[in-house]
């Protein structure tokens, strides 16, 4: 029997897992009553230009939020956004100390707990992850994003009950995210309540028809059910959508083979083999 797929790109990878804040706007400033207006400005005249890079410059990024540290070096929101830099760079130890330098100046940057638990959640940290989502929906208890990402890591220590209850709550607050109808249907599945994975793949399928993992893992809950038919007619969509993916002819193969229809199946289990040889 076919295993669903948590991930619309690559094995144990989530599609939607999370959105980094970046900060295009100061609020810091006003708290601090020791800065000089024109330090002020010239530490913000380095921050915008750094805002304003090409977003795959990080060189020229790093370089202008630096020097804004450098003028002005409490500027939080200059801390969160190179930690963001270096992120994207690889350099995971710089961007954990630029983030927590920011909480350590302001702790109740929602920002900076936010994208510190994606780095803790992307070094497989889920302890500290929790923790800094948990802190970060605290902070801001409608920021659907932090209840996602939470919700992940979650599903990723198999707590299905926390997930499914994070997913629930996001949807509350953001009722046509597809990517969290997606998530919450892999909760179901592996609750082994079919039905309402395939409704939660289904809703997400309405919302971004793109979405193309939806029809395979929905195609895996509706062969569970029992629907042969429909899991076919979902393979096979997924297969147009995504002709160099194995999984599709695998899981398509399956049914077939289940159904009898040998010949079917032994011309998928063929472009498996080809495709494999090939890649």
């Amino acid at each position: 029997m076919n295993q669903i797929f948590s991930t619309g790109k690559s094995p144990g990878i989530f599609v939607y897992f999370f959105l980094l804040f970046t900060v295009f706007t100061i609020n810091s400033f006003a708290q601090n009553k020791l800065i000089d207006p024109q330090t002020e400005a010239k530490a913000v005249e380095f921050f915008n230009k750094g805002c304003k890079c090409e977003q795959a410059d990080l060189a020229c990024q790093t370089e202008n939020f630096s020097r804004a540290i450098e003028i002005f070096p409490e500027f939080v929101e200059a801390y969160n956004n190179r930690g963001l830099t270096n992120f994207f760079k690889g350099d995971k130890s710089a961007a954990e100390r630029d983030f927590s330098k920011a909480i350590e100046i302001h702790p109740f940057f929602t920002n900076a707990f936010y994208n510190r638990a994606v780095l803790y959640a992307d070094n497989k940290d889920s302890a500290k992850s929790i923790k800094d989502f948990t802190q970060a929906i605290q902070l801001a208890t409608e920021l659907a994003l932090a209840y996602i990402g939470r919700g992940n890591v979650y599903f990723g220590d198999k707590n299905y009950e926390s997930a499914l209850k994070d997913f629930d709550q996001a949807l509350k607050l953001e009722p046509d995210q597809a990517e969290t109808f997606y998530n919450r249907g892999l909760v179901f599945y592996h609750q082994k309540n079919f039905d309402r994975a395939v409704a939660d793949f289904t809703k997400s399928i309405e919302l971004d028809p793109e979405l193309i993992f939806a029809y395979l893992n929905r195609g895996i809950c509706l062969d569970k059910k029992g629907s042969e038919q429909l899991a076919l007619n979902d393979f096979t969509k997924f297969i147009e959508l995504a002709p160099d993916d194995v999984r599709g002819y695998q899981s398509r193969a399956d049914v077939y083979e289940r159904l009898g229809d040998n010949i079917k199946a032994a011309i998928d289990r063929k472009k498996v083999s080809d495709l494999k040889r090939n890649g």
